[in-house]
């Protein structure tokens, strides 16, 4: 941990973002400096994170994802980008308005996904601890099967967890995503980048009256929100 803050401290040094017309440009780095530019209308998606130790200390984290990256920029670079790696809670709305005028995430109503879906994850849960028990038992003996009584209600707490804070929100202009209680993710993408609804329907959702509905932008990648 203290090395990866060590690093941290030499990769960000004099972090800086500056907008220049159309334009945000990121400058960091002590042994490599590093500048990139990212010309706003390429922005598709902008996820805001909040870990543990972020809430713990009123901090959050910003990135982008951008249309045109190519795979190594995914990576890295242009294609899934930090630019504000660490920021205030109450600076976040200041950064926000400059790449998308007009949000007010004070503002949102949010509106909670199905409430009931929370037992379905629970049962998927179930089998994994399941699973993680079954191994101990196997590789410790008969003494682990003590361990269900810690995983077992784990499982069904992080369901509950799960489903309550996940929601959407539309506004006039944007669609709007958040998941996760442990770390809470707010993605925000304008109507006109979105590229592909889909829409799916498992038998599991079927029986129980279900779908889920993603959003695609041109700049979604594997680790894209």
């Amino acid at each position: 941990r203290v090395l990866s803050v060590g690093w941290a401290l030499v990769k960000l040094h004099d972090f800086q973002i500056v907008r220049t017309g159309r334009e945000l440009s990121i400058s960091r780095g002590l042994l490599t400096y590093l500048r990139t530019s990212i010309p706003l209308r390429r922005i598709q998606v902008v996820t805001i994170t909040e870990r543990l130790f972020h809430r713990a200390l009123d901090r959050a984290e910003m990135r982008v994802d951008t249309a045109g990256g190519s795979p190594e920029e995914e990576k890295g670079g242009v294609g899934h980008q930090r630019i504000a790696p660490i920021i205030r809670k109450d600076a976040v709305a200041g950064l926000l308005s400059e790449i998308l005028p007009g949000i007010d995430l004070g503002a949102v109503e949010w509106q909670p996904v199905e409430p009931g879906g929370w037992k379905r994850l629970a049962k998927i849960y179930l089998l994994i601890a399941l699973a993680i028990v079954v191994s101990l038992v196997s590789l410790g003996g008969p003494g682990w099967l003590l361990a269900a009584l810690v995983v077992a209600p784990a499982a069904l707490i992080n369901a509950k967890l799960h489903v309550k804070h996940m929601g959407w929100a539309l506004t006039e202009e944007m669609v709007l995503y958040r998941s996760g209680w442990l770390r809470r993710n707010v993605s925000i993408v304008r109507h006109g980048k979105i590229q592909a609804l889909r829409l799916s329907e498992s038998p599991f959702d079927r029986r129980c009256g279900m779908a889920a509905l993603g959003v695609d932008t041109a700049g979604a990648g594997s680790s894209s929100h």
